[in-house]
């Protein structure tokens, strides 16, 4: 519902930029009396989705140790195979990236290649730092092929805020009244 409301407040603002049949239609996305997103109450919109309350979920110890021992099995060996790759692979360098880099980058890309000056191109990049690059590169890729992480798990920081039923209804309710009395000018 929160999500809702913040989506009217944007559109409601922003109308300014919207042409006239553009505005007409995310009007009645949010006020029609029967369809309206603004017109439906909680449980119509969360059928199918079970209620899952985060933020009580998170003060669960047995709940909160699990994440934990998760994220620790996850980053513990990645870290030892960064340990290992900085040890083997010092100073060489592993590949040289096809495409031009700004010069505010070598000391990411070039980390544990020490050299007299910078006479070494910026494109070059020692192991570590390919290592690193693939790591967070492709971890969108990773995640498609586990399947068995959730949207939720990826974005454990962005809990959404609760506020409570009685005050939700009427911020609908004062959101609608705010559309019904928008005068629209492009």
């Amino acid at each position: 519902m929160a999500a809702i409301l913040k989506r009217s407040v944007l559109t409601r603002t922003n109308a300014a930029f919207l042409p006239n049949d553009q505005f007409l239609c995310r009007k009645k996305l949010f006020i029609d009396e029967t369809r309206g997103l603004l017109q439906q109450d909680k449980e119509h919109l969360n059928n199918d989705v079970p209620s899952i309350d985060k933020l009580t979920s998170l003060m669960k110890p047995h709940l909160l140790r699990t994440k934990v021992l998760e994220n620790i099995a996850n980053v513990g060996p990645q870290m030892a195979l960064g340990a290992w790759i900085r040890t083997m692979f010092h100073g060489y360098v592993v590949c040289r990236l096809p495409f031009w880099v700004p010069e505010r980058f070598r000391s990411m890309l070039q980390s544990g290649i020490e050299m007299m000056g910078e006479s070494l191109d910026i494109r070059y990049v020692s192991g570590l730092s390919w290592y690193i690059l693939n790591i967070f590169g492709l971890q969108g890729f990773l995640f498609l092929l586990d399947g068995t992480r959730e949207v939720e798990d990826m974005q454990f920081g962005s809990l959404p805020e609760e506020i409570p039923e009685m005050q939700t209804k009427m911020l609908m309710k004062q959101e609608k009244e705010q559309w019904k009395g928008m005068d629209y000018h492009w």
